[in-house]
């Protein structure tokens, strides 16, 4: 997490080299789970700007192309506690501990413009602390609960809303935005062999 850069640009013409886009200062030089190391972007057309969403970050962050910082709002579920560092310090802890830190912290997770409505979605995923001791490579072992923020172009808070699981089915933050609205991966778990993707519109 102390990375001064986590993508690289090149320049197929001039050849030349530059090092883009490092973790926020809150988040360098401390021990996270490896989940909260992931960042999401989305790219806004008309102003050619990218939006940045880091996985341990209440913060949204509005970059130009060469992701620069341009301006950065908060964007955090109301619910959600403060996602802490496992330690202040570098630290290898072991991966039972590392089990149960990471799924007692909430994680945010997508970001996406929606050029239709105008507007920005950013997903959060709930702590789970009930998940159990042990990793299981499955997105459909005990998955977060999902949360919906919806933000203007002002990142004011237009909306947030809970989607729970069913009782035969989950979602996953497995989504894209098109004319019709949000969507978002659902899984019938009496019918995995299928994907569906229930759709979700602001009111």
């Amino acid at each position: 997490y102390d990375a001064d850069y986590l993508l690289i640009s090149l320049d197929m013409e001039t050849m030349e080299i530059k090092r883009l886009l490092s973790f926020p200062d809150k988040m360098k030089g401390k021990t996270w789970g490896s989940s909260h190391a992931m960042v999401y972007s989305t790219y806004i057309p008309n102003s050619n700007q990218f939006l940045i969403s880091f996985a341990a970050d209440e913060k949204l962050h509005l970059m130009d192309l060469e992701l620069g910082i341009i301006e950065s709002a908060n964007a955090k579920v109301a619910g959600f506690k403060e996602i802490r560092p496992f330690g202040i310090k570098k630290s290898n802890p072991s991966q039972e501990k590392s089990i149960e830190y990471l799924f007692n912290m909430p994680i945010y997770g997508s970001v996406l413009f929606d050029q239709y409505r105008k507007v920005y979605y950013r997903i959060g995923l709930d702590e789970n602390p009930n998940y159990g001791s042990v990793f299981i490579r499955d997105p459909l072992h005990n998955p977060r609960e999902i949360t919906v923020m919806v933000f203007d172009l002002e990142f004011n808070k237009v909306v947030e809303q809970r989607i729970p699981h069913t009782e035969n089915g989950v979602y996953l933050d497995r989504c894209f935005v098109n004319e019709k609205g949000l969507n978002i991966a659902y899984v019938d778990l009496e019918n995995e062999d299928k994907l569906y993707f229930k759709t979700f519109l602001v009111e």
